[in-house]
């Protein structure tokens, strides 16, 4: 492994193993201006600005070879921002350029290069005379999210579906208009997304299902000055918080499913409360033909697990009743045995009596008979 070391016009390579730089040299990239990494493979984009009539361009370089796979020149160009898929297969950058040589007016557009195809097609998406606020590639996907237009009321939610290799023309999935949100964060599994007003739009949240066909909003809801969102490694639960970076009063979090649903708040503000991160969570031991199998094959899996779970159920359920009708039995012999044992009593108690007040027995044995004379008065 390598990390790379911006300086002085260079990028230096590091092995993590010898703390050497790579070939012992650098490679010099004249007023280079941002690099970054893929997160699966050796491969490294950068951009350098325009240089008088040099145009600016990103640059795919392949490590270690140092062999550029892909340039893509760019005109009018004020900034670039470089975002990676989480898998590698696009890389997407959005460019801040010049609407005309006077250089009076911005536009924004998104360059996608296509990782995974021949040559490296790259994918054009323009958001003309909109700022963008924030854009995000789907995990184990292939759609794009991102939000513009002019804040702070005329801001806008638009996804895509980007194109494949038959299809050289991305898909327009839906449009939301007047969202009140400044921020997109996909579920770490793709499928769902949030997008969330955060700091100066009071902690406003949309929770949307991705797939449905009709981009179902799942739930809205809302975390007063909320500054922060973290998705949870599975893609199950969101966590929403305030800091005290940013707000000094009522920090905190807030946990939600993944479909909008409040689960947990804590009860009182938590002092000087910071920040939020979830624990990650070890990469999983299945390949990725084994999952592609597995999610085609699901509906499968899905009635065996069914069934699994009914029996598992009747199971339990079986054994709740054979407790209760032990417990039942064992009520009715104690109920029998005291029954038996008040019987018992009942009839030593009577022999007792009938022995004393027997007809042939002298009453005078049992009783004091005394006699009172007693005087009439006129």
């Amino acid at each position: 492994m390598c990390n790379v070391l911006n300086y002085n016009d260079c990028v230096s390579y590091v092995s993590f193993q010898s703390f050497f730089m790579l070939d012992k040299k650098s490679i010099v990239v004249q007023a280079i201006k941002d690099f970054s990494w893929s997160p699966t493979d050796n491969t490294i984009a950068y951009w350098v600005p325009e240089v008088e009539q040099i145009p600016a361009k990103v640059t795919l370089i392949e490590i270690p070879s140092r062999k550029e796979i892909r340039t893509k020149n760019l005109f009018l160009v004020k900034d670039c921002r470089m975002q990676w898929h989480k898998q590698g297969d696009y890389l997407c950058v959005k460019i801040n350029r010049w609407a005309n040589k006077s250089r009076k007016l911005l536009n924004y557009k998104f360059e996608i290069f296509h990782m995974r195809e021949a040559l490296i097609p790259v994918e054009t998406i323009e958001m003309k005379d909109q700022d963008v606020l924030s854009f995000a590639l789907e995990p184990y996907g292939s759609k794009f999210a991102v939000l513009h237009g002019e804040p702070p009321t005329r801001i806008s939610f638009s996804c895509y579906e980007l194109s494949h290799k038959r299809e050289r023309v991305y898909r327009l999935i839906k449009t939301l208009e007047r969202r009140p949100a400044n921020q997109v964060f996909w579920c770490p599994k793709g499928h769902f997304l949030v997008i969330a007003g955060l700091k100066g739009m009071d902690g406003q949240l949309e929770f949307y299902d991705a797939d449905s066909p009709d981009f179902v909003l799942m739930a809205s809801a809302e975390h007063s000055m909320a500054t922060d969102l973290e998705w949870d490694p599975t893609g199950r639960y969101v966590a929403t918080a305030v800091s005290f970076w940013s707000q000094k009063m009522d920090t905190g979090y807030i946990v939600w499913s993944f479909q909008g649903r409040h689960l947990y708040r804590n009860p009182v503000s938590i002092d000087k409360f910071c920040q939020l991160l979830w624990r990650p969570r070890p990469a999983t031991l299945l390949t990725e033909d084994h999952t592609k199998n597995i999610n085609k094959n699901i509906k499968k899996y899905h009635h065996q697990f069914d069934a699994q779970d009914r029996l598992g159920r009747e199971k339990a359920s079986q054994k709740i009743i054979d407790e209760r009708r032990i417990m039942m039995k064992k009520f009715e012999e104690f109920k029998q045995q005291k029954s038996k044992y008040l019987l018992k009593m009942k009839e030593s108690n009577f022999d007792y009596v009938e022995a004393e007040l027997d007809e042939e027995s002298d009453f005078e044995d049992l009783f004091i008979l005394e006699n009172e004379d007693v005087e009439e008065l006129p």
